[in-house]
């Protein structure tokens, strides 16, 4: 299951960059090699981020959940897994054994989410990268943190009109 939501993702992510060239839109581009260990950093803290406001959530009741059960190898055991809409977010995590909720992709719109480190819904591109520093990429529409490695994590800035509109969290699983 884990493989087939990166695989998933990995095509989306192709997919889009190839829409984008077709469309003569902006793909997002690799920035410099150099700032790739501050861009991690800056992942890292962000995910922590979003782990802590997931985990007040921890027994609130979703608005709408759609559950599945599936493997995630072969040979494991079953996992329960949800597509869930809360009241500022959605969000697709995992029951683990202890009963725990594990987030896997947090994504919001609402202004009325916590976003970290004095980003703000409204904020242009430039306003987000010197809060944040510098992204592993970015295009003319999009800025994305990520720790890369075997298990990508990776966070999502989207923009409308150059204004921050989205942000997206995914936490890599590793095969």
């Amino acid at each position: 299951m884990r493989a087939i939501v990166f695989i998933t993702f990995a095509l989306f992510l192709f997919i889009s960059i190839a829409q984008a060239a077709d469309l003569k839109e902006d793909p997002l581009s690799v920035t410099a090699a150099c700032d790739d260990a501050k861009s991690r950093v800056t992942t890292i803290r962000l995910l922590d981020y979003v782990d802590r406001i997931f985990s007040r959530h921890s027994r609130v009741k979703p608005m709408h959940d759609l559950v599945t059960v599936d493997r995630v190898d072969e040979d494991g055991p079953e996992v329960e897994m949800h597509e869930a809409v809360f009241k500022t977010f959605r969000a697709s995590f995992e029951i683990g054994n202890d009963g725990q909720r594990i987030l896997w992709v947090l994504t919001t719109r609402s202004r009325q989410f916590p976003l970290p480190f004095g980003i703000e819904f409204g904020q242009t591109m430039a306003q987000v990268q010197r809060q944040l520093g510098p992204p592993t990429a970015l295009s003319s529409d999009a800025i994305l943190y990520s720790t890369g490695g075997e298990a990508i994590s990776d966070v999502y800035f989207r923009f409308e009109g150059n204004r921050l509109a989205e942000v997206s969290w995914n936490h890599g699983m590793a095969d």
